[in-house]
C-alpha cells in the first residue's frame, strides 16, 4: 500500500479512482488518499444504475467500517438484478463476515430457487463452503460437486472440491 500512495495524487482519474479503491479501509489516514476514495465512492454514485456499481459501493462501506450502508447497497443490488448470481453470493459473503451464516444461507438458497444452472454454479459453490465451516462435510461435499459440474470451465470451483474430496479421504 505504501507504493500506491503518491498514485492518490496522480493527474490520470481512473489512476486516482483505483488507488481510492485499492486503499479504503487500509487505515492510511493521509488527505490524499481520503480525496482518492473519496473519488472512488463518486464514480460509483454515477452508476447506480448498475449493479457492479451497487456492489462497489457496498464492498467500500465495508471496508470503510459502515456495514449498516454495506448490507443497504447489497439489498438494493438484488433487488436491481434478481436474476443475477452476484448479488447474493456477495450479501452472502457480507453475512459471514459479521458473523451471520444462517442468513447467508437462507440469501444463497433464495438465489438458488430464482436462478438456472449455469448462473447457480457460484451459488452452490457459496454454499458449500459455508457448510464446509459449519463442518457439514457431506451437504458440503454435494453443493462443491454441483458448482463443478455445472460449470466445469471455471477451475476454481473443480480444484475446491478436489481439495475438499482429499480431505475427507
Amino acid at each position: 500500500s505504501k507504493l500506491l500512495i503518491p498514485l492518490a495524487t496522480d493527474p490520470i482519474r481512473s489512476v486516482r479512482v483505483e488507488v481510492g479503491r485499492a486503499l479504503a479501509g487500509l487505515g492510511s489516514e493521509s488527505a490524499e488518499v481520503r480525496a482518492a476514495i473519496e473519488e472512488y465512492r463518486a464514480t460509483l454514485r454515477e452508476n447506480l444504475d448498475s449493479v457492479e456499481a451497487r456492489l462497489g459501493m457496498a464492498s467500500l462501506d465495508m471496508a470503510l467500517g459502515k456495514p449498516e450502508a454495506a448490507e443497504k447497497g447489497l439489498r438494493q443490488a438484488l433487488k436491481l438484478a434478481p436474476r443475477s448470481p452476484q448479488p447474493y453470493v456477495n450479501m452472502a459473503d457480507f453475512y459471514r463476515a459479521v458473523g451471520k451464516d444462517i442468513e447467508g444461507r437462507q440469501v444463497l438458497e433464495e438465489g438458488l430457487k430464482k436462478l438456472r444452472p449455469p448462473e447457480t454454479a457460484p451459488l452452490h459453490h457459496a454454499l458449500g463452503l459455508l457448510l464446509v465451516r459449519e463442518q457439514s462435510l457431506p451437504a458440503a461435499l454435494e453443493q462443491l460437486r454441483t458448482a463443478a459440474k455445472e460449470l466445469p470451465e471455471d477451475l476454481r470451483y473443480g480444484y475446491v472440491y478436489a481439495v475438499a474430496l482429499d480431505s475427507v479421504g
